[in-house]
C-alpha cells in the first residue's frame, strides 16, 4: 500500500514538530483551515478534491495520515477515497472493517483513541504497518443521516485530540460526505433511462424531463419534488399550476436561463447552482446537472436532468467564503474581495462595463497612535472608523480594506448628482469628531486619493493610480487628490527618474564634493561637509532633495549613506598618503540609518585605520525629534567608538534643551535660513546669538551653514561663532579640485 515505505522515510526524518506550529492558537489552525477549504472548493466534483482536504486536514492538524473512507455495500469492507501520509497521497485500497476502529465510527458518532491503539485492534493490518498510536474517526453522512463512510486521522506517537480538533474534523466531514453523496446521484444519474425511471423517486432530490420551450412544459418529474419544494408533482406536470422558472428565486432567473441557454447552443452538459422558493416560501438552494436532448426532428427538443437540495453546503461555503474575503478586524471586505469586485468589472464586455471611481483612503499620521498610545488602541481607531465609514456610505458605493491604515472606496454609477468631490467630503468627514477608545480621545484626520476608471485599463493600475494620487495629497498637504493625465505624466517622469536613479545606486555611479568649512578668526581652512552629488548621462546634475526623496521612498537610504561614508573614507586615505595634513569631515546620516542594528559596525569597518574623531556625523535636528530614545542610544554608541556628532539645520526641529543636554552632541550647526536673515532681521539675529550661546553654555562649538557675504561672516564672529561653510567662501566642489585648490594650499602653508 506504500504506507511501510512512507512511515519508514518518516522515522529516519524524525517527527519534532517546530516551535512555532505547536503555538498555533485554536483561532488560527481554524482559520488556516477554512481559508485553504476554501481555495479547495474549485477542486468539487474532481477526485482531487477529497485528497485536497485530506491534506489540509494532516498539515493544519499535524498528523502523520489522514484517510477518507468509502463503506462499500457489505458493510464488512471499506476503500478510501483520499489518503495523505506524510503530506504524499497514497494510492487507494480496499480494507476489511472487522476488527479496527473504524467499524466502531460507523457504529457511533466520533472515535478517538489517543494512545495504544495498535494494541487495542491487533487485527487491523493498516494500523500495525503504520505502528500508529493514536487515531481519530469520524463519520459522514448523507442527506438521509445514512453513513456513508469515515475520515480517520492517523499518528504515529500518542496525540489527543481535542473537541474542537474533533468539531473541524466534523465539518470537513459533511463536506465531504456532501460530495460523495453528490457524487452517487450523478453516477446514478448516468445509468439507463429504465433503470433511472425504476429508481428515481428513491433517489434524494428529482429528476425531471421538460420541453424545451419558452415555459419548460413538464412532462417528466419525480416524487422527490415534493420534500424539496413543498409542490406535487401534478403540480408541474405539463405545467398545470405553474413552470419550474416560477419558483427559480427571481434574482437568479436570468442567470439560469442563460446559461442553460449557453450550454445547449455548445452542446455540452449544463452544471448550476441557484436558489428556489418553496411553497411554504422558504428559500433553499440546488444544484442541477442536466443537458439538452434530441427530439424526432433532430433538434433539442428536451432537457433532462437531476436537481439536489444543498442548501447546508451552500451555507458551509459561504461561511468560509465570507471568511476567506473579510477582514478579521474591522469587518469588512478585505484585498481579496476587492480585487474580486474589481476585476468583476475589469471582465465585463465593453458594453457593460461601469464607471468607477476608486479612492484609497489613509488616515494621516497613524503611526504616531500606534507609537504614542500602542498598537491594541490603533487597531480600536480602525474598528471604529470602519464603521463610521460604513455608516457615511450610500447605496452606490463599496469599501474595503486594503492595508494597515488604508481603507478603499468604489463609487458606482457615477453619473448621479453628486459629484465625487462632494461623495469624499461626505465620507472623510466622518473623522471630524474624536474617537473615544479605552477612555483616550483620538483625532484624526483622512486624505484620499482618486482615479476614475475612464483613465485606466487595469485593476492593478487602478490601485497604483489611486495610491499615486494619494502620494500627491501628501506632499501638497491636500485632503483629496484627484488622478488626471498631467499628474500620470508626473508619474511617468518620476518613474523614469526612479529607475535610472537604482540603476545608478546598483553601479556605484554617484559621487560626493567637498564643501570647505573655514575658521573665521583666520580664514583658514578646518575642515569640509561632504555632499553626495547625481550626475546623471541624461538628466544632468539631479538635485540632491529629488535623488534623496527617491531613495527614501525606494528603502534604500541605508544603502545611500554606505555608499558616501565609503567613497569619503577612501578619499581620505587617499590624502593622508599625499599630504602631510587633512581635515576633518562631515557625513549626513538619514534617520532611517539610526533604527539599523548594523551601523555603527559598518561605520567603523568603514573608518577602518583612519584617526578616531577625523569623521564627524551630522543629523538634522528634526530627525532625531522623530524618535529622540533610539537617536541617543545610536550616538552614544557611535561616540564610543570615536565618532563626533553634530546637529544639522538647528533651530528648526524644536528639539528641547533636555533632549539636546542628552544627545552628546560636539558641533550645532546654525540653519542657513538664520543666517540669511541676521543682517536684515532683529529675530533672527537674536535667534543666532541664542544658539551660539546655548552652544558655548553645554561646551559645544558651532558652525554657520549658508554663508554668503562677508557682512554675514563679520556678524557671526562678533556674535561668538567661529567656524562657518557657505558660498562666501567656495561651492562644493569634486574631489579632486577641493584638494588642488584647499589641501595643497592647507599643506603648503
Amino acid at each position: 500500500m506504500g504506507l511501510r515505505k512512507a512511515h519508514q522515510k518518516r522515522q529516519s526524518m524524525g517527527s519534532d514538530k517546530s516551535t512555532e506550529e505547536s503555538q498555533r492558537s485554536d483561532a488560527e489552525i481554524a482559520d488556516d483551515i477554512l481559508k485553504r477549504v476554501a481555495e479547495a472548493q474549485r477542486l468539487v466534483g474532481h477526485n482531487e478534491y477529497f485528497v485536497e482536504l485530506m491534506r489540509i486536514l494532516a498539515a493544519s492538524l499535524q498528523v502523520d495520515h489522514a484517510m477518507v473512507a468509502e463503506v462499500l455495500p457489505d458493510q464488512h469492507t471499506a476503500t478510501t477515497k483520499a489518503l495523505v501520509s506524510y503530506g504524499k497521497p497514497v494510492a487507494n485500497f480496499t480494507y476489511n472493517l472487522d476488527g479496527s476502529p473504524c467499524e466502531q465510527v460507523l457504529d457511533r458518532d466520533h472515535c478517538a483513541f489517543p494512545n495504544e491503539v495498535c494494541e487495542r485492534f491487533p487485527r487491523d493490518e493498516v494500523l500495525q504497518e503504520i505502528q500508529a498510536q493514536s487515531y481519530l474517526g469520524v463519520p459522514m453522512f448523507d442527506q438521509a443521516g445514512f453513513r456513508l463512510g469515515l475520515i480517520a486521522l492517523l499518528h504515529s506517537e500518542p496525540r489527543k485530540f481535542s473537541q474542537f480538533e474533533q468539531g473541524l474534523v466534523a465539518i470537513i466531514a459533511a463536506l465531504a460526505g456532501a460530495e460523495l453523496a453528490q457524487s452517487h446521484s450523478y453516477s446514478e444519474l448516468k445509468e439507463s433511462r429504465r433503470r433511472l425511471e425504476t429508481l428515481i423517486d428513491n433517489l434524494p432530490g428529482v429528476a425531471y424531463r421538460c420541453k424545451n420551450d419558452e415555459y419548460w412544459t413538464m412532462e417528466f418529474i419525480s416524487s422527490g419534488v415534493s420534500a424539496l419544494t413543498g409542490y406535487t408533482a401534478k403540480d408541474f406536470l405539463g405545467n398545470r399550476t405553474l413552470s419550474w422558472m416560477d419558483i427559480i428565486y427571481p434574482p437568479d432567473r436570468s442567470l439560469v436561463d442563460k446559461r442553460v441557454e449557453t450550454k445547449k447552443e455548445r452542446q455540452k452538459p449544463f452544471q448550476l447552482s441557484y436558489r428556489i422558493i418553496r411553497k411554504d416560501g422558504q428559500v433553499r438552494w440546488v444544484w442541477e446537472q442536466g443537458q439538452a436532448v434530441s427530439g424526432t426532428d433532430q433538434s433539442y427538443g428536451y432537457l433532462e436532468g437531476f436537481i439536489t437540495d444543498i442548501t447546508e453546503r451552500q451555507e458551509q461555503r459561504d461561511k468560509i467564503t465570507k471568511i476567506a474575503f473579510t477582514d478579521t478586524l474591522t469587518g469588512l471586505p478585505n484585498r481579496a474581495a476587492l480585487l474580486s469586485h474589481l476585476h468583476y468589472n475589469a471582465n465585463e464586455p465593453e458594453a457593460n462595463k461601469e464607471a468607477m471611481y476608486v479612492a484609497i483612503i489613509d488616515v494621516v499620521n497613524f503611526r504616531r497612535i500606534n507609537d504614542e498610545w500602542g498598537i491594541h488602541l490603533g487597531d480600536e481607531v480602525l474598528k471604529q472608523l470602519a464603521d463610521r465609514i460604513s455608516e457615511s456610505m450610500r447605496a452606490n458605493e463599496y469599501c474595503a480594506r486594503l492595508s494597515a491604515d488604508e481603507f478603499v472606496l468604489v463609487v458606482h454609477n457615477t453619473e448621479t448628482d453628486e459629484p465625487i468631490e462632494a461623495v469624499l467630503e461626505r465620507v472623510l468627514s466622518c473623522a471630524k469628531n474624536p474617537i473615544r477608545a479605552d477612555h483616550i480621545e483620538v483625532q484624526i484626520a483622512l486624505r484620499a486619493g482618486v482615479v476614475h476608471t475612464s483613465m485606466i485599463d487595469t485593476t492593478n493600475e487602478l490601485l497604483q493610480s489611486a495610491s499615486t494620487a494619494l502620494h500627491q495629497a501628501k506632499l501638497n498637504g491636500q485632503q483629496v487628490c484627484v488622478f488626471s493625465q498631467k499628474l500620470a505624466a508626473q508619474l511617468q517622469q518620476h518613474r523614469h527618474r526612479t529607475d535610472r536613479f537604482m540603476r545608478a545606486l546598483a553601479q556605484h555611479e554617484l559621487t560626493i564634493y567637498f564643501q570647505p568649512q573655514i575658521d573665521l578668526r583666520t580664514n583658514q581652512l578646518i575642515g569640509a561637509e561632504v555632499l553626495c552629488r547625481w550626475i546623471d548621462d541624461e538628466l544632468g546634475m539631479v538635485p540632491p532633495d529629488e535623488f534623496i526623496a527617491i531613495a527614501a521612498e525606494q528603502g534604500v537610504l541605508n544603502q545611500l549613506g554606505e555608499q558616501v561614508m565609503g567613497l569619503a573614507c577612501d578619499y581620505l586615505r587617499q590624502w593622508q598618503e599625499s599630504y602631510a595634513q587633512v581635515v576633518k569631515i562631515s557625513v549626513n546620516l538619514a534617520v532611517q540609518q539610526l533604527d539599523s542594528h548594523e551601523l555603527v559596525e559598518k561605520l567603523v569597518q568603514f573608518r577602518g585605520e583612519l584617526p578616531q574623531q577625523l569623521i564627524t556625523l551630522e543629523i538634522t535636528e528634526s530627525a532625531l525629534m522623530t524618535d529622540p530614545e533610539q537617536a541617543m542610544r545610536m550616538i552614544h554608541e557611535l561616540r564610543q567608538s570615536g565618532f563626533r556628532f553634530a546637529v544639522d539645520d538647528f533651530g528648526t526641529g524644536y528639539s528641547s534643551l533636555a533632549y539636546l543636554q542628552s544627545f552628546e552632541v560636539d558641533i550645532l550647526k546654525i540653519d542657513m535660513s538664520f543666517v540669511h536673515k541676521m543682517i536684515d532681521d532683529g529675530s533672527s539675529a537674536a535667534i543666532v546669538s541664542t544658539i551660539i550661546a546655548m552652544a558655548q553654555t553645554l561646551g559645544m562649538k558651532t558652525i554657520a551653514e549658508g554663508v554668503e557675504t562677508e557682512a554675514q561672516a563679520e556678524a557671526l564672529l562678533e556674535a561668538g561663532c567661529t567656524s562657518a561653510q557657505g558660498y562666501f567662501f567656495a561651492k562644493p566642489m569634486p574631489a579632486d579640485e577641493f584638494a588642488k585648490q584647499w589641501l595643497s594650499h592647507l599643506n603648503a602653508n
